[in-house]
């Protein structure tokens, strides 16, 4: 991308993209996690084992948080 991008034509190939994707049944590959396991699939990104995008659970999120 030039340094003279214009943001219209970039969310306008987004978009493009996106309906493709959609017209191909292109999903993308996803592992949900649980809030608690963010700092393992930290290191397992930092190991350059993950093949799927991480998607935290955030229903997960209020187990972290301390009571009040």
């Amino acid at each position: 991308m030039s340094p003279n991008f214009d943001v219209d034509q970039t969310g306008a190939q987004t978009q493009e993209l996106l309906d493709f994707c959609a017209e191909k049944n292109i999903l993308p590959d996803c592992e949900m996690i649980a809030m608690q396991d963010i700092n393992h699939a930290f290191e397992r990104m930092e190991r350059a084992g993950v093949k799927y995008c991480f998607v935290i659970d955030m229903s997960t999120l209020s187990a972290q948080q301390p009571a009040s």
